[in-house]
This record gives C-alpha cells, structure tokens and sequence, in this order.
C-alpha cells in the first residue's frame, strides 16, 4: 500500500464545502444545514485554518461518571426500598431533599460511608438529624446545600447549584451565572454546581453545554482563580413508552458523556415508577458496554463544536457590561 502524504493534500476553504455540497444536493438542502442558536447563525462548513484554532481539552472534575438518583424525603417520605434498590444497581450517589420531618434513626438502613450522598436541606430543622449522622459516621465528608439562611458550620461544604435547561437561552444563562458568581465573595470552584437538563436536541444540548464550561474557564481566568472545572450535572425528563423511552435515554447518556458529565442524575417521577429499572439500566448499558466515559473530552478537536460553542461563550461574555 502506498504511504500517503498529508502535506500534500491541498487546502480547502468554506466556500469549496459549499460548491461541492451545493453540486451533490442542491441549493434547499445546504439552506437547511445552516442553523441558529440563540440568534447567532452558524454554518457547518470551514477551512483548513479554521480547524487549526480549535482542538483544546477542556478540564473535567472527575474522571469517572458518578450515577445518581433524586429522593425526596420531605414531609416525612422516605422510600426506603426504592434507595437501596438503586444504591443496589450502582446509584451510588443520590441527592437527598430534606426538610425536619426526619431522624437518622431512620436513615439507618442506608450506610452513608459506602455512597457519595449530598443532602439538600430546605428547613433548619432537618440540621438536627445531619449532625447526628455526622456523629454517626466520623470519616465521612459530608456535601451539604442549604436552601435556607443559615450561618454554616466550618465542617460542611456549601455547595452554588445553578440550574439550565438547554431548551432556554444561553446567553441569558450566562448573564445571569455572571452577575450571581460576582455576588459570591470567596468563590471556590469546587464548591459550584452547575445542573444541565438536556432537551433531547444532540446537537444544540451538546454545543450549549461546552459554551458553560468555556463561560466558566473565561471567568477563572479574567478574576485570576485558579483554573478547574465545576461540578457538571446533567439530567433530562424522563419521559415516553418502553423501548422508545430507552433510545431517547441512551441518546441523552451519550450527549452526556460528550458534555462531560461529572454526575448523571435520574430524577424519577411517580409516573416512571414501573420503568425504574428500564431506566437505570439503560444508563449502564450505554456507560460500560459502549465504553463511555472513557475519555476526558472526547469533543476536544470536533472543529464545529467547538467554535459554535466558543462563539456563544464570547458573546456572552462581551456582554460583560450592558
């Protein structure tokens, strides 16, 4: 076989993509491969130089996914089977919403040194039982958010969860993301919590996700802080029949590990009770048979996405000051 030279290969530009895609398949059908985000308009065609620009690794908190399930156990709930029964399967961390309706006697059965729990108080009641699992389990460390005013104690980590959904706009996201980091006198990026919920558009679900994380790195660096990735959920309805239910969901687990999910969170509503497990297996099938997850950013050198999503993060970002 002969060796093939790639220095030799000739340079193209966007316009080269356009006549050429133009003479396969007619003027409508590239008409239709232009797209807009947001009011910005982007087509997927570049040249040899523009592929140069784009080809950076975002960082990543953590290398390997963590699985998690949302439970609320205020005013008294507390679906004991249905934790462990996903603690069983590998959800090993769950989100706990609670309120002061419950003991940790009660939380017994759940062995917290085991799972990566994080606690969302709503009442300064719910406090009392926090402290005595604290006691409970000394070598744990304990992630904790207050949604109530509280003067926090020294040995429990207050996490800033900001919540998107990829069907809104962006821009305003990020406008919003800056004027609330602003407000945030010590900002320590491990303490953020970015939660993504994925509108089932791949590609727009994708883009908009790496536009919040290259917003975050832009921020970091213009205040001088140290340059690390927040903590990146993503999530999505969990909605529709069995199987179909089943391919949208694996569709979402891989826009997931593209967007590089650090938490994949299943918040399951009463009416996905009997597809729990459909759900949660669908989940690892895609994460370990497909190797998923595998690398950091697989997205890093995809030139489109990365310059949509560059583009969308510099404008928000040079909207700094209006």
């Amino acid at each position: 076989m002969e060796n093939i030279d790639l220095l030799k290969i000739p340079t193209y530009t966007n316009e080269d993509w356009k006549k050429a895609f133009i003479k396969e398949v007619g003027v409508e059908s590239y008409d239709a491969m232009l797209f807009e985000i947001d009011g910005m308009k982007f087509s997927p065609y570049y040249s040899s130089e523009d592929i140069k620009e784009y080809m950076g690794s975002l960082p990543k908190c953590y290398n390997q996914i963590r699985l998690g399930e949302v439970f609320d156990l205020r005013n008294g709930k507390l679906p004991l089977q249905e934790i462990l029964s996903s603690l069983k399967h590998g959800y090993d961390a769950p989100i706990f919403l609670c309120d002061g309706t419950l003991s940790s006697d009660e939380l017994r059965e759940i062995h917290m040194d085991f799972i990566q729990p994080r606690f969302e108080l709503y009442e300064a009641e719910s406090e009392a039982m926090i402290n005595a699992l604290k006691e409970q389990y000394e070598n744990v460390t304990w992630n904790i958010v207050r949604h109530y005013n509280s003067s926090n104690d020294s040995t429990s980590s207050q996490n800033f969860i900001f919540e998107f959904d990829t069907a809104t706009s962006i821009l305003e996201f990020l406008a919003a993301l800056k004027s609330k980091l602003d407000q945030i006198s010590a900002l320590n990026p491990l303490d953020i919590i970015i939660r993504i919920k994925l509108s089932g558009q791949f590609v727009e679900d994708l883009v908009k996700s790496r536009a919040i994380k290259i917003f975050w790195l832009n921020y970091l660096s213009a205040r001088s802080l140290e340059i690390r990735s927040f903590l990146c959920e993503i999530t999505w309805d969990l909605t529709g029949d069995y199987p179909n239910e089943t391919l949208f969901h694996t569709n979402n687990v891989i826009a997931a590990t593209m967007a590089q999910a650090d938490h994949i969170v299943l918040d399951l509503k009463e009416e996905c009770e009997n597809s729990a497990r459909i759900l949660r297996n669908s989940v690892h099938i895609a994460l370990i048979e497909s190797n998923l997850g595998k690398e950091q950013d697989p997205v890093a050198g995809s030139y489109f996405i990365e310059y949509v999503a560059s583009a969308l993060a510099e404008k928000a970002w040079q909207g700094e000051g209006k």
